[in-house]
């Protein structure tokens, strides 16, 4: 079936170009004709989605032989906010849409103006709301959203490693926010080496070989979901909130406000009791959770089902990136 994917920028390596990334490999493994829409190439799609036809101008379809552009057979649609601005070619991608109920529209966050999710009318009149987290669909109810996690590629599903009885080595993945004092107090007080990641803009190996290396996470977001896949205990923080750490008992009511301290049980974070209570006995439970929940063929046979389309994929250990 040929498919639209749509994500306005895909030059560098943050939560949606990552997610578009898993997805789009994930059904062109199933054999599916996937072209991606995009405004913003760079190095990301070089990178992670060269294998992919991209569309980033009006002139980019694919005709049939009238030499008029084919439609699709189904829609992800990311950023149509957005795009729908686009007088030139956001009306082209519009005039080529499947049928509404082929069109899934996804939200990822309540912030950007871009995710802002547009309304249930003309050609989207019977289109499928999808959001990532229970957060972004009390922030918008008045849309009929379904709730689809994040989508985690295979190759985060790493053979268990040997952790220590005792964080030596950490890394610090809490996007866009710097190390706080009394965090790089402790650890150089205790001697744990800290590799900071939240702030640079890396590529998903590149981050998966800095966690094989370490034995604890801290981090938000994405990097949190990745850790469970890894077997890497990990604490939800930022510099001064924290939610503590992740398990079995609470990984559902934190996936709520997407692994952030958005939650409202979020409290100032104390360093050594964090550190004190390091544990290890329940990674290789989170990481089979994660197996099971994020998983991107999990998350596309979710896809699949929403559309009416029988497709079912097989959690295999096929590395995309």
């Amino acid at each position: 079936m040929k498919v639209l994917i749509t994500n306005t920028h895909l030059s560098i390596p943050h939560g949606s170009e990552i997610w578009t990334a898993a997805v789009a490999q994930e059904l062109v493994r199933r054999g599916h004709d996937v072209y991606l829409y995009t405004s913003d190439m760079g190095d990301f799609h070089y990178q992670m989605l060269r294998n992919i036809p991209t569309i980033s101008g009006p002139g980019g379809w694919q005709k049939d032989e009238n030499d008029n552009p084919e439609p699709f057979d189904f829609a992800i649609l990311q950023h149509l906010n957005q795009i729908k601005n686009d007088k030139v070619f956001g009306e082209a991608i519009f005039d080529l849409l499947p049928p509404s109920k082929r069109i899934i529209l996804i939200c990822h966050g309540t912030g950007p103006s871009a995710e802002q999710p547009v309304p249930r009318e003309g050609v989207l009149e019977d289109a499928h709301y999808v959001c990532i987290s229970e957060e972004i669909k009390n922030h918008y109810p008045e849309f009929p959203w379904e709730i689809v996690k994040q989508p985690i590629d295979p190759a985060w599903f790493m053979p268990p490693k040997t952790l220590l009885g005792k964080p030596e080595r950490v890394v610090w993945a809490a996007h866009r926010f710097t190390l706080s004092d009394s965090f790089t107090d402790y650890c150089v007080k205790n001697q744990i080496g800290v590799f900071a990641t939240g702030n640079k803009l890396q590529y998903p190996h590149e981050i998966r070989d800095t966690y094989s290396k370490m034995d604890l996470v801290i981090g938000t977001g994405r990097w949190a979901y990745e850790a469970l896949a890894a077997g890497i205990p990990c604490i939800i923080a930022n510099r001064n909130l924290d939610l503590g750490y992740v398990t079995l008992g609470n990984v559902q009511e934190f996936e709520k406000y997407n692994m952030t301290p958005r939650h409202p049980s979020a409290h100032e974070s104390n360093w050594e009791q964090l550190f004190e209570n390091y544990h290890t006995d329940q990674v290789e439970g989170l990481r089979k959770y994660a197996e099971n929940s994020y998983h991107v063929s999990v998350i596309v046979d979710q896809f699949m089902k929403i559309l009416g389309i029988e497709s079912v994929g097989d959690i295999t250990n096929q590395v995309y990136s």
